[in-house]
């Protein structure tokens, strides 16, 4: 049976991304270590089996048509899976090993965990590498196809359940509230946090969680202004009568970066447990099974932070 993998030469696909990110058919070449002639023929390859120019010319330069401006995020990914593929090994030797590995992550529990994990990581496999990748703005529908794509995703628990995890840290809440702000009081209640106007992050996973665990209250946060980034929050609340409701061991470090201050929160919320969540594909993978043992032991260092 003739498949389209089958049509065509999987080689040309490497050099279609170097082409569509080159924009250039000499850069791309000498990317590859391929001459200019036989760059020319794979595009020539890639131009027939596509039927489509992919590469332009405006002006003096080459630009990308529609469809290689579709192609271009699928072939890196592909690309990426591909070099995965090919450098797996039954062995793992961390001290000689080169392999990349990724972790999706919000920005909060990426300033949790990157100390101590990258520590490690970096003495003990000094030529592996970690990628960190944002979490999608939105509740993760697709969770399958999501944790084959990366190495862990870190999301709380209470999101997905089915799949292989490893506790790393929990956290309690607590509010960032600016320091001019003489409305919020030392202690606020969760009902009084209904009072004020809120900068919330948008992303899945923590603060998702927090906005249900006070719906079980019938309690519901009004949301002036939204940002991707936990980092922005001290920003969106200095200086201003918005609050935002943080996890407490981001909320020491971002004290520091704006005029602002913690507020407890009486009675407090249940707290969150952030865990390492991976397809089961992965289980049996050498390396895998270390950077496993390497997350476990940097959440030993969180236990007493």
């Amino acid at each position: 049976m003739t498949t389209p993998l089958t049509r065509l030469d999987l080689n040309l696909l490497v050099s279609l991304l170097a082409l569509l990110e080159e924009r250039n058919v000499t850069r791309a070449g000498q990317r590859l270590h391929i001459s200019q002639p036989a760059m020319s023929s794979a595009l020539a390859r890639l131009r027939r089996h596509f039927d489509d120019e992919l590469l332009s010319r405006c002006d003096h330069e080459y630009v990308l048509t529609p469809l290689a401006r579709r192609l271009l995020p699928v072939l890196r990914e592909m690309v990426a899976i591909t070099e995965r593929i090919v450098d797996t090994r039954w062995e793992f030797d961390p001290a000689t090993a080169h392999r990349q590995f990724s972790v999706m992550v919000s920005d909060y529990a990426e300033m949790v965990l990157a100390r101590p994990f990258t520590a490690v990581l970096s003495e003990r496999a000094p030529m592996c590498s970690v990628t960190f990748l944002p979490l999608p703005d939105t509740h993760v529908e697709d969770v399958d196809t999501v944790l084959r794509r990366v190495d862990v995703v870190v999301l709380p628990h209470g999101f997905h359940g089915g799949y292989p995890c490893l506790d790393l840290f929990s956290d309690g809440w607590c509010v960032l509230a600016a320091t001019t702000n003489i409305a919020v009081a030392d202690r606020i209640s969760p009902h009084q946090l209904t009072k004020f106007p809120h900068a919330v992050v948008s992303t899945a996973g923590d603060v998702a969680l927090a906005a249900q665990l006070l719906a079980v209250d019938n309690l519901e946060l009004w949301a002036q202004t939204r940002t991707p980034y936990f980092l922005a929050l001290p920003f969106l609340v200095e200086g201003t009568d918005r609050i935002a409701l943080v996890q407490r061991r981001q909320a020491r470090r971002l004290c520091a970066a704006a005029d602002v201050r913690i507020v407890d929160i009486e009675p407090t919320l249940p707290g969150i447990t952030e865990a390492a969540w991976w397809h089961p594909m992965h289980d049996a993978d050498p390396g895998h099974q270390w950077l496993r043992a390497v997350l476990a032991e940097a959440s030993v260092e969180l236990a007493g932070c």
